[in-house]
């Protein structure tokens, strides 16, 4: 069985490549992930989160990997 870690990097490099993805919650698995997007001047940290266990972890991408060009 995978660690909760694990679970999390595995969940992160899934919805990093495609938002839209449903991926069910690592640490409770009751519900899919929510995801917030926060821009920054270098990055863009992607927020996901659990709404049924309040979860929650991030992941920094290069604007370079997602193509959002900034304003």
């Amino acid at each position: 069985m995978k660690d909760a870690a694990q679970r999390w990097i595995e969940a992160g490099a899934r919805l990093a490549k495609d938002p839209a993805a449903r991926v069910s919650c690592p640490a409770c698995g009751a519900a899919p992930l929510q995801l917030n997007d926060v821009m920054g001047a270098r990055a863009l940290e992607r927020v996901m989160s659990c709404p049924k266990c309040g979860a929650r972890n991030f992941v920094l991408l290069s604007r370079a990997t997602t193509g959002v060009r900034p304003r």
